[in-house]
């Protein structure tokens, strides 16, 4: 994607972005909540 580590982390640390997972501690994307996430961002 082309960001980086701290922007990433800031991102998803956000719980009202909606693509956010939480397992235990460690927070993971969801691939196809992030997509559409993505493509609501550019247009």
């Amino acid at each position: 994607m082309g960001i980086g580590q701290t922007k990433a982390r800031e991102l998803l640390a956000n719980p009202a972005n909606g693509f956010t997972v939480r397992i235990g501690n460690r927070l993971y994307a969801h691939k196809g909540k992030l997509d559409i996430w993505l493509l609501n961002q550019i247009g």
